[in-house]
């Protein structure tokens, strides 16, 4: 196992290539997929919503680490790109709670069989992508404004990506195995 301390300014550039970038761009293809086009409800669809959720599930871990989770050795989070976590922390220091719920509720939904499914049917929520879009890309951009270029790399394709508002919607979960997208 590579530990993220040994982990060299070139080791980090390569991961953001491969990984972060990789996030981002499934994040940003799910977004526009849900909000640019009228998906059909129907597993096609909730897949696409479960894969939305995770990528802004992990974008969201990676910029705002939970504070009461001890990272693991292998763990590589938003402060690994900066001088120091204090440095991070300036700009990262508390993780938005009006999208907060994709952290829990993504793990309930879709990454584990936990009786939340059942009172989340019940409860009907639901999720504004275009806010859940909002917030990520917000700290996607602080975060590629002020991490060490030495570290980050180029990123330059991030400014290619279209994050034009796409339909305003919302999805909400109206049974254990269907999730409905709502258009206003």
């Amino acid at each position: 196992m590579i530990k993220t301390t040994s982990m060299s300014n070139q080791d980090l550039i390569d991961f953001s290539k491969e990984h972060i970038f990789y996030e981002i761009q499934m994040f940003h293809f799910t977004w526009k997929s849900l909000t640019h086009s009228k998906p059909a409800p129907g597993l096609g669809y909730n897949a696409m919503v479960e894969s939305f959720a995770l990528h802004a599930r992990v974008l969201f871990d990676f910029f705002y680490p939970n504070p009461r989770k001890k990272l693991k050795d292998d763990d590589i989070v938003g402060y690994h790109y900066f001088e120091s976590e204090e440095k991070y922390k300036e700009y990262f220091s508390v993780r938005p709670l009006d999208i907060e719920f994709i952290f829990s509720e993504v793990s309930k939904m879709a990454a584990h069989l936990t009786t939340f499914r059942i009172e989340y049917k019940r409860e009907n929520k639901n999720w504004d992508l275009n806010l859940i879009k909002q917030k990520i890309v917000s700290s996607i951009e602080l975060f590629f404004s002020k991490a060490s270029p030495e570290k980050i790399g180029d990123i330059s394709f991030f400014k290619n990506l279209d994050w034009n508002e796409g339909h305003c919607i919302t999805v909400s979960c109206v049974t254990s195995s269907s999730i409905i997208i709502k258009s206003s």
